[in-house]
């Protein structure tokens, strides 16, 4: 076991500053210039993302299987980073040109340059995704890793919320400002992507024992993981409100509460609390376990939500900073706790079936976080349109404005509540992480196969009842 060093744990982080940043400043302001400066009608512009996210059915998987095949001096993973470094530029910049065609061409052309940045998305985050347990086979230092991953992400987020909008704003021409946005944070992925590569080459643990498993079967083993696939319910839940709120707040701004040039302030706000909450959150799901923290969290993000209909166009600007603090406390669950838990379902499936084959879950779950963007932005563009919604109007109707307010508190509510239902039913927790652990440490030393039959046997009847996350399973869990 090889304890990680802070520029490790650092470098590793670095990655998702490319993920959350990239995310959020589409969450925040694609669905916007696609209706209000290239004048694609809200539901064509949802349905671009939507359709677009349709590619990562297919190559999320496909790419986390190929990672954990991939052979490379540097790193089977870190390879991958060095290949992505000019598709995760070049599709970035794609993104925010106005090409000069008919608008239903125009349509086309965002859809397949939507479709190409989730690809170039897919090719270094779904190993990134994979990579804690090739630099570390330890539990908490992979819940570490997933810490500064998580700080990033979120600080990406925040950078996401202030910086583009003042770019955008300051140039002679709102559509040439964008793709000055584009560029420069185009240019800024590639590098970042370029330091993961020389930072990460050659620094993992246990990448010796791959999975020899064709992807048909990792992918059974997969969807067959029913603990995994409450992961992953949590996870899209928890992000779906995330991106909900990111792609309508604008909207929230401009034409409810009238209050545009508070933007950078309050989101902001929000984003700086939901990186000081991540700690927080750490340091409580070591002490009551993860799935209870994640809770526990949800409720309060919920009561936070509530808040935001006590703002009005009357409404003074700290009442907006200190509702944005709170919702910004509970957003940072969904950032803190979902991935760390990926590692030990991943140890699961290698408790049960003796194979790793961490890049194909990873890859489910970049599918799940692309695909809750593009479930939350058609959501958002399907109900400006039903409303009714006016780009670049004066002021908007009252059904307008209802559905506005009522995509940024009802909606979100929903979900995080069916979050919390699949929280509930997950199965992992303290009381069964060490058993999980114990096995795969055995598994890799080769003692597990020197057990008796009926020791054998026991050993996967129990890893078994987790994967199908039995009721009694979820009854033991209620001690964590």
């Amino acid at each position: 076991m090889k304890k990680l060093k802070l520029g490790t744990k650092l470098s590793y982080g670095l990655g998702d500053f490319y993920g959350g940043a990239s995310a959020s400043i589409i969450g925040l302001f694609f669905l916007y210039f696609m209706t209000n400066i290239v004048g694609v009608s809200p539901l064509a512009a949802g349905a671009v993302v939507l359709f677009g996210r349709a590619v990562d059915a297919v190559t999320d998987p496909l790419m986390g299987a190929i990672s954990d095949h991939t052979r490379s001096r540097w790193g089977r993973r870190v390879a991958w980073f060095l290949f992505g470094v000019v598709p995760v530029a070049l599709s970035y910049v794609l993104l925010w040109v106005v090409p000069p065609v008919a608008r239903w061409l125009q349509v086309v052309y965002y859809f397949f340059a939507y479709a190409f940045f989730s690809c170039a998305f897919t090719m270094v985050m779904v190993p990134y995704g994979a990579l804690p347990q090739d630099l570390t086979s330890d539990s908490d230092p992979r819940s570490a890793l997933v810490g500064f991953r998580m700080a990033f992400s979120v600080l990406g987020g925040l950078l996401s919320a202030v910086v583009p909008d003042i770019m955008i704003k300051r140039a002679a021409e709102l559509r040439t400002g964008y793709f000055i946005m584009g560029l420069s944070f185009a240019g800024l992925f590639a590098l970042i992507w370029l330091v993961m590569f020389f930072s990460l080459r050659g620094k993992v643990e246990t990448e010796a024992t791959v999975s020899s498993v064709k992807l048909g079967e990792s992918l059974k083993y997969c969807v067959g993981n029913r603990s995994f696939l409450l992961l992953c319910a949590i996870y899209l839940l928890s992000f779906i409100p995330n991106d909900i709120m990111s792609s309508n707040f604008k909207y929230f701004l401009n034409d409810v509460l009238f209050m545009s040039d508070k933007f950078a302030l309050s989101m902001g706000a929000l984003m700086i609390c939901a990186v000081l909450s991540l700690p927080v959150y750490f340091a409580l799901s070591r002490r009551f376990g993860k799935r209870r923290v994640f809770i526990f969290g949800s409720v309060f993000r919920i009561a936070a939500l509530l808040l935001l209909f006590l703002l009005g166009p009357e409404s003074p600007s700290y009442r907006l900073v200190a509702i944005a603090v709170l919702v910004g406390i509970g957003t940072g669950v969904a950032y803190a706790i979902p991935w760390a838990m990926l590692p030990d379902v991943t140890d699961l499936d290698e408790a049960y079936t003796g194979y790793r084959q961490e890049g194909i879950y990873a890859g489910m779950m970049t599918f799940i976080r692309k695909l809750s963007s593009g479930v939350a932005i058609f959501l958002v563009g399907l109900l400006l349109q039903v409303s009714g919604y006016t780009a670049g109007a004066a002021e908007q109707t009252s059904l307008a404005k209802t559905a506005i307010v009522g995509i940024l508190t009802v909606v979100p509510i929903l979900f995080v509540l069916l979050g919390i239902f699949a929280a509930v039913r997950y199965p992992i927790g303290r009381h069964n992480t060490v058993q999980i652990q114990d096995v795969v440490r055995r598994r890799r030393r080769g003692d597990f196969d020197k057990l008796d039959d009926g020791a054998r046997q026991t050993v996967l009847a129990q890893m078994k009842e987790i994967i199908d996350a039995k009721r009694r399973g979820n009854a033991d869990a209620k001690r964590d």
